[in-house]
């Protein structure tokens, strides 16, 4: 999760979905810590979580994954 110092700090911190890791990265893979491009900056990952998207969108290839950032660095990226 993040913390309150991520937002802070606008720390370059990202969590992505089940989905997302399984299309970046092997089976078995750790995945925490690794850096990850995203509009052409590093992130770093400190988590996964269970993707909301349902199971056929996935099985169909209709699902991109998802990722989350925290609140402050998304205004700063994209406005408020």
């Amino acid at each position: 999760m993040f913390n309150e110092r991520d937002n802070d700090s606008m720390n370059r911190v990202v969590m992505i979905d089940s989905v997302t890791k399984d299309k970046f990265f092997q089976e078995g893979e750790s995945v925490i810590g690794e850096i990850v491009d995203i509009a052409d900056n590093p992130y770093k990952v400190i988590g996964v979580y269970k993707s909301t998207i349902p199971e056929e969108w996935i099985q169909q290839g209709f699902a991109e994954g998802g990722i989350l950032l925290p609140r402050a660095l998304i205004s700063m990226m994209f406005g408020n």
